[in-house]
């Protein structure tokens, strides 16, 4: 049997942080976000995530899915996915790999909040192979800082 690396990742019951007290960092293309993980981020952790970005106007993300379930709520501006136009207190629930998208964010930007499940299921997957270089530029366009919450 082969000994895990590293000494075991203690699992806190409750942490408590306000989106106002991080720094937010700037991505290469002018969005803006922050990161809470509750555990240590980790391979197969699986721990809750919470982000929060705010994207620049008219950014677009072609048609993807998540490994995890999650819901996303738009705090400012608005968003276009598949077609349909959500505005300030929407609420969308994604079941984990669910397809949707393409997604458009308002010309004046948009904030959202988003609660992931899992960490392991952020990272989204193209719906079609065409789009995998986009989502390459994605992944280096929206690299933010991370907060670890305090327990």
């Amino acid at each position: 049997m082969q000994e895990p690396a590293g000494p075991p990742v203690k699992r806190r019951p409750q942490v408590v942080s306000s989106w106002t007290d991080g720094e937010y960092s700037r991505s290469p293309v002018g969005a803006m976000g922050i990161t809470f993980f509750m555990d240590p981020p980790a391979p197969g952790a699986g721990g809750p995530c919470v982000f929060i970005v705010k994207f620049p106007p008219n950014y677009q993300v072609p048609p993807h899915k998540h490994g995890s379930d999650y819901f996303s709520v738009v705090l400012e501006g608005e968003v276009t996915v598949t077609g349909k136009r959500f505005t300030v207190g929407h609420v969308r629930f994604i079941r984990e790999s669910a397809g949707y998208g393409p997604l458009t964010y308002g010309p004046q930007g948009c904030t959202v909040l988003e609660v992931f499940a899992s960490v392991d299921g952020v990272p989204a997957q193209p719906l079609r192979e065409s789009d995998r270089p986009r989502f390459i530029e994605i992944s280096e366009e929206l690299r933010f800082s991370t907060e670890r919450l305090e327990g």
